[in-house]
């Protein structure tokens, strides 16, 4: 564990010392250079942005930042960054607030649990904080926003006025999403940790997250505590899950069961913008949400499978009368 703490820092030196050119990752010396961890701040973050100003995501849309590890070029671009948000939630993200304690890295860093005003939901499994998706929470957002638009200015006093008109171009539209709570009065159980705060933002309350946290596997007892809730609250329910969820199939037949609405939504992660995702989220469950629940592939092949048993005992029963009829 040593050895590999000093290559790190060793690696950081020589790279810094190279002065490695990366094109298109940073910006102007004039501007202010923003390092975001994950890519679903980059847009909002970059709608705050002043001329010269430059953002960058250090994981790629698509990649689990759970399993990212900071790269050679990372490195050169975290130690030209200005300013660098971050969740604080994975091993990497720990790495460089380490980075900027040794003073390896100079910028300032905003970790968005730690910003004040923002709130905290309990997984209703566990009864600890969910740290999962904080920013999917409306208020949330714009608590995030008005942080870092406070940061910028600080950091670049002549956009002050750049910076805050455009977070109240952000609030305008963040208020029309936030009044939507097209999920107001109703039981949620959802399959994944980071759709509760979005969930909860649009009026239900989530009863059952199935995982209970990254990469823990899901058990028959998740599931079933999921049908208990059903149960429980009736037509009050509705199923959120994410389309890659492995408990997809298994919530879509309980919500076929009980003619509960069922919504897949896509994964955060691989949109590039929180208010983005929000929206696009508005307009799935307003089109989708009170539909009926389709059977799919599987259900439909379960119940024919059940018709064709009937059919053939139907069938059996008939020619044993008629064998019976033919002896007598």
């Amino acid at each position: 564990m040593m050895l590999q703490k000093i290559a790190t820092i060793l690696l950081v030196h020589i790279i810094l010392a190279t002065s490695i050119t990366v094109t298109g990752a940073v910006g102007t010396k004039d501007g202010v250079h923003v390092v975001v961890t994950f890519p679903f701040m980059l847009k909002d973050v970059e709608n705050i942005l002043c001329d010269g100003d430059t953002v960058y995501s250090l994981v790629p849309l698509g990649v689990d930042p759970h399993e990212y590890q900071i790269t050679p070029q990372d490195f050169e671009i975290l130690s030209k960054a200005d300013l660098i948000i971050s969740t604080a939630h994975t091993p990497f993200e720990t790495n460089i607030k380490k980075l900027i304690g040794d003073g390896v890295l100079k910028a300032k860093l905003i970790e968005i649990p730690n910003i004040p005003g923002i709130k905290f939901l309990e997984h209703p499994l566990s009864g600890t904080i969910n740290y999962h998706g904080l920013l999917m929470d409306i208020n949330n957002y714009l608590t995030f926003i008005e942080n870092v638009t406070n940061t910028l200015t600080f950091i670049r006093h002549d956009c002050s006025d750049v910076y805050r008109s455009k977070f109240e171009e952000i609030v305008s539209r963040a208020r029309v999403a936030g009044v939507k709570k097209l999920l107001k009065d109703r039981v949620a159980v959802i399959d994944s940790p980071i759709l509760q705060y979005l969930v909860n933002s649009l009026g239900a309350e989530v009863k059952h997250i199935v995982q209970i946290e990254h990469e823990v596997p899901i058990t028959p007892k998740d599931i079933a505590k999921a049908e208990d809730v059903v149960k429980t609250y009736g037509n009050k329910t509705i199923m959120v899950v994410l389309k890659e969820s492995i408990a997809r199939a298994s919530l879509n037949d309980i919500a076929y069961r009980y003619r509960v609405p069922f919504v897949e939504l896509p994964n955060p992660l691989s949109y590039n913008s929180i208010l983005g995702y929000h929206e696009s989220v508005l307009e799935m469950i307003s089109q989708d949400m009170m539909s009926p629940v389709p059977l799919d592939k599987s259900d439909v092949w379960r119940e024919g499978y059940y018709l064709v048993y009937v059919a053939v005992g139907l069938a059996l029963i008939v020619f044993i009368v008629l064998f019976v009829a033919k002896k007598h």
